[in-house]
């Protein structure tokens, strides 16, 4: 898997490195040793050094055909795990089994740094690192979106929750996208935000925006034949709050 010239590494290759070992249930970039004990398959592994210049070195344009490779693998994945004899991993929320629905998890969570670091700030847990705010699919646990946050950002960023949300849903197989459930706490229940994900796609034929103490719940019927807004109880919703 080596790239051309002695000691030389191709940075398409280290990527791919860096990618099985995700796989093999690397956590770091340190975990890239994992490799080594798979030499005979994957030759030997590129060092921790390499891997951080290569990540340091992609620009927009890498991260963007990244993504969309993330999507493509997802695409057979989720087909293969709809061939199962269970089928599908259909989530139950308020005691309901939701066939057909696909549902995302938002929220931002504090990572220690324990030196100083390119991004790393105080945080309002007084401690010090980052905030970064992601995507997660709980019908499969994929982490969907990830952005970078320094550690004194606020939670309440609407720009930045609508980027994200509409990078995870660009991540999801375009068969799932028609039943969305969104979930997301306090930080993200916007108006701004909850009207944010039809843009994207398509006009929605039901929202469902429940009120909560801590947040929201919102979810997307985007096929035809939907009616009105109802919550999953069978009251209709809404959503407190200013955008």
């Amino acid at each position: 898997m080596r790239g051309r010239g002695g000691g030389w590494w191709d940075r398409g290759t280290v990527l791919v490195c860096l990618a099985t070992a995700i796989v093999l249930g690397g956590a770091s970039m340190s975990d890239i040793g994992l490799l080594a004990n798979r030499g005979l398959v994957f030759g030997g592994p590129p060092s921790e050094a390499t891997v951080r210049r290569a990540l340091a070195g992609l620009d927009e344009t890498a991260l963007r055909r990244i993504a969309k490779a993330r999507a493509k693998v997802r695409v057979r994945v989720w087909d293969l795990l709809s061939r199962r004899p269970q089928g599908f991993p259909w989530l139950c929320v308020a005691g309901k089994l939701l066939s057909g629905w696909v549902v995302i998890d938002m929220d931002a969570t504090l990572i220690t740094a324990h030196s100083d670091k390119q991004g790393a700030a105080a945080t309002f847990k007084k401690g010090y690192g980052f905030h970064p705010l992601g995507a997660w699919c709980a019908n499969t646990s994929e982490s969907l979106a990830m952005l970078l946050w320094p550690g004194n950002a606020g939670s309440n960023m609407v720009t930045d929750h609508i980027r994200v949300l509409g990078e995870a849903i660009a991540q999801l197989p375009v068969a799932y996208r028609r039943r969305i459930l969104v979930r997301v706490d306090g930080a993200g229940a916007t108006h701004d935000r909850t009207h944010a994900p039809s843009r994207p796609w398509t006009r929605p034929r039901r929202r469902h925006r429940p009120r909560r103490a801590a947040g929201c719940s919102e979810s997307l019927d985007t096929g035809r034949g939907g009616r009105s807004g109802r919550s999953l109880s069978g009251r209709p919703g809404r959503v407190g709050g200013r955008g």
